[in-house]
């Protein structure tokens, strides 16, 4: 068990625990727990399906526009709850103490009536294609699912190194999490033991949620996210991604030209100067600095990396058969996710990669963007211009 399960290892999993741990969650995620839990006795009711679920068929004739809304607080078994319950608790631990209530609420209409209306559209193409009037009157779209797409997303942006089972034959990360529920739903759905409309639901909540997330999050002064980990090719099996990636950026590429989507852009400062050296010499400096926000979203990552390595040390793991430990005198820095201290003389390679050749020597310092340093002292650095970097990866 502490091998499948090591961020367990010595937890109070206890009901009164799970109570306790609610205490520190936000409006939002204590709202969600009741709303799922008051609908889900609500659904012992006869007919409640059809007046707070989506039917295709009379989602938009009878304009039942609430429906919306309802569907996803809709499960009619008791393990449905109880996997509700535990993704809601994953964003409360996770994802909310980062964004907060409002941008989390934000997530969750997003994903779940997008989605919503995605499946509609699905279900009406099918009665299209075929004319089988069960894909209109007869299926019910209801479930969590949608939103559980897009806390596996969140979770795969946040924390994409995090370990979750560690065995010889199965090594998975959290950044593997959204292919292997859609495989696992999958396989489900063909056994019968879930429905097609859940499926439905968990794939279009994984691709709105990353949309939304790529393209059009608001940080401080840019939106999306542009790191190379988080492309949608990033979604599939390393051997699967150089193929998924050609198709995506050849998708993405469309969507720019006919105004779909926007072009995606790194925007970097760009400094220099000359200063002298002790033995009176003279070295050049070139410094690309990152905007605020993405240096905001570089000390996230990590902070959040220092907080797994803690967590490996304090387990006492061992890399390459020699332990590792945090420097004593360095300043510390605590994680937003857990409080774990660690020390912060650890340095992080830059989150993009070099531009135009220019790539990190010997006594390099990165800090809050790239620098590239010669062998002089004291160097200041003077702005020059600014330079802008086209990114074509979806």
């Amino acid at each position: 068990m502490k091998k499948v399960l090591p961020s367990l290892s010595g937890a109070d999993v206890s009901l009164r625990a799970c109570v306790e741990s609610t205490q520190s969650f936000g409006l939002f995620i204590k709202f969600l727990l009741v709303e799922v839990t008051l609908f889900y006795c609500l659904s012992f009711i006869n007919g409640i399906e059809e007046h707070l679920g989506i039917t295709p068929g009379n989602l938009i004739p009878s304009f039942k526009v609430w429906t919306l809304f309802t569907y996803a607080l809709i499960d009619v078994h008791i393990w449905n709850l109880f996997r509700n319950w535990l993704f809601i608790f994953l964003a409360g631990r996770y994802v909310q103490p980062l964004w907060g209530d409002l941008e989390l609420l934000l997530f969750y209409l997003i994903t779940n009536t997008i989605s919503g209306l995605w499946t509609t559209f699905m279900y009406l193409v099918s009665f299209m294609a075929v004319g089988n009037e069960q894909f209109l009157f007869e299926t019910r779209v209801c479930g969590l699912a949608a939103f559980i797409g897009g806390v596996l997303v969140a979770l795969k942006q946040l924390l994409p190194e995090e370990v979750i089972s560690s065995l010889p034959f199965l090594h998975i990360r959290v950044k593997h999490l959204p292919f292997t529920a859609v495989i696992v739903c999958l396989l489900m759905t063909l056994l019968n033991i879930t429905s097609a409309p859940t499926l439905l639901l968990l794939i279009n909540g994984v691709l709105v949620s990353w949309i939304y997330l790529r393209f059009y999050q608001l940080h401080t002064s840019t939106r999306g996210d542009l790191s190379d980990g988080f492309t949608f090719a990033s979604f599939f099996p390393e051997i699967a991604q150089p193929i998924v990636a050609v198709v995506a950026n050849g998708v993405h590429a469309g969507f720019v030209k006919v105004g779909l989507c926007r072009k995606m852009v790194r925007r970097y400062e760009l400094g220099g100067g000359v200063t002298g050296s002790g033995g009176g010499g003279s070295t050049n400096t070139l410094t690309l600095q990152m905007t605020p926000a993405e240096r905001a979203d570089n000390q996230r990552r990590r902070d959040l990396a220092i907080k797994a390595l803690g967590k490996r040390l304090e387990q006492g793991s061992t890399l390459g058969g020699h332990s590792v430990g945090l420097g004593s005198s360095g300043s510390s820095a605590s994680s937003s996710l857990g409080g774990l201290s660690s020390a912060s003389g650890i340095r992080s390679p830059p989150e993009w990669p070099t531009i135009g050749g220019v790539d990190s020597g010997a006594g390099a310092v990165v800090s809050g963007g790239l620098t590239k340093n010669g062998s002089g002292s004291g160097a200041s650095a003077a702005p020059l211009d600014s330079v802008v970097v086209d990114s074509s990866s979806a």
